[in-house]
C-alpha cells in the first residue's frame, strides 16, 4: 500500500482505511447485477398475474393477464386444463370451480360444452353464462342414419322410468323414486333437487346429468297461493305444514296475495325457503 501513500500523499491511517473500503465498494457495485443473475430471473411484477397453457399445443385457454383488481378477460378456456383461478375469471363461484378440479383430479374430463353440467352445483343457468367461453364443441345432434349412434341426449323432466333405468347404479326402485319425486314436486328446475330423492348419491347424480338435461325454458306445476289450502300447500316436497299454514293464515289476515315474493312477509318463512319454491307458486 505504500505506492497509495505516496501517490495520494495519505497518512498510514488513511491508507489502511481505504483498503477496507475498497472491497466494500466492489460488492456494493457488483452485488445488484449478481442478484438480478441468480435471483431475479423471470419474477414477475408485484399485483400482477400471468396465466398461461401448461401444455403446448393445447387449447387450454387464451392468455389471460389481469391484476388482482380486476378480473380477467377470458376468450376461450378448456376445461380439461383450466386452473382454479380461470374459472374464477369467468365469474364462477369457488366452490364450483373447485368441485371442477376436484373431478379431473379423480380422472373426469369433459369432451362437449355440455359435459361441464355433470359438476354438482353447475346448473343450467351458470351453464349458459359460460358455455360461449368454452374451447370445447358443442354436443352433436344426431340427424339422419350415422355409422356410430351417439347416445341420446334426454329431457329428464319428460323421460319415465324405463329411459333411467339403463344409468348404472338405477334400478328399479331408484328409477320409480325419481319418477315419483318429480311428479310430487311438479318437474326438476335444477340438479340439485336430486339428492332429495333418498338412495341417490352424488355419482350417480353425476352419471344422469352425463345423459339427461333440464331444459332452461321448462316450467313447472304451480301452486295458487291465493286458491291452495294448506293441505294441498304441504302435498309440496319442499313445503312443510307449517309453511303451509302460516301461507294460508296471512291469506287469511291480509286478502289475496299479489304476487308470489308477497310470502316473503311472513317472518316464519326464510328467504332460502323461499327461493327453493319460488318456481312452483303463482297467484293466479
Amino acid at each position: 500500500m505504500n505506492w497509495l501513500r505516496d501517490f495520494f500523499s495519505l497518512s498510514r491511517s488513511q491508507t489502511n482505511g481505504l483498503a477496507l473500503l475498497l472491497p466494500l465498494l466492489l460488492l456494493i457495485i457488483f452485488s445488484e447485477p449478481l442478484y438480478r443473475r441468480y435471483f431475479g430471473s423471470g419474477s414477475t411484477p408485484p399485483g400482477l398475474i400471468v396465466a398461461e397453457s401448461p401444455v403446448p399445443d393445447t387449447p387450454a385457454h387464451t392468455r389471460i393477464v389481469t391484476d388482482s383488481a380486476n378480473a380477467a378477460a377470458v376468450v376461450s378456456l378448456n376445461p380439461n386444463t383450466a386452473r382454479y383461478d380461470d374459472w374464477l375469471a369467468l365469474n364462477v363461484p369457488p366452490r364450483i370451480a373447485a368441485r371442477i378440479i376436484a373431478y379431473r383430479n379423480r380422472g373426469g374430463s369433459f369432451t362437449y360444452q355440455e359435459d361441464l353440467l355433470k359438476i354438482y352445483g353447475l346448473d343450467s343457468t351458470l351453464y349458459r353464462q359460460v358455455a360461449a367461453f368454452i374451447a370445447l364443441p358443442p354436443r352433436p345432434v344426431v340427424t339422419g342414419k350415422t355409422d356410430k349412434k351417439l347416445p341420446e341426449w334426454i329431457d329428464l323432466n319428460k323421460a319415465d322410468s324405463v329411459r333411467l333405468l339403463p344409468v348404472r347404479g338405477i334400478g328399479p326402485v331408484l328409477a320409480g323414486r325419481i319418477v315419483r319425486y318429480r311428479t310430487a314436486l311438479g318437474g326438476f328446475v335444477n340438479w340439485e333437487q336430486l339428492h332429495q330423492v333418498y338412495g341417490l348419491d352424488s355419482a350417480v347424480i353425476g352419471t344422469i346429468k352425463a345423459r339427461f338435461y333440464i331444459d332452461p325454458a321448462f316450467i313447472p306445476r304451480k301452486l295458487n297461493l291465493n286458491t291452495a289450502t294448506a293441505k294441498e300447500l304441504a302435498a309440496h316436497p319442499l313445503i312443510s305444514n307449517e309453511m303451509a299454514r302460516a301461507i294460508v293464515t296471512y291469506r287469511h289476515q291480509h286478502g289475496n296475495f299479489l304476487s308470489a315474493e308477497d310470502i316473503r312477509k311472513i317472518v316464519t318463512i326464510t328467504e332460502e325457503q323461499y327461493q327453493r319454491i319460488k318456481p312452483y307458486l303463482s297467484v293466479e
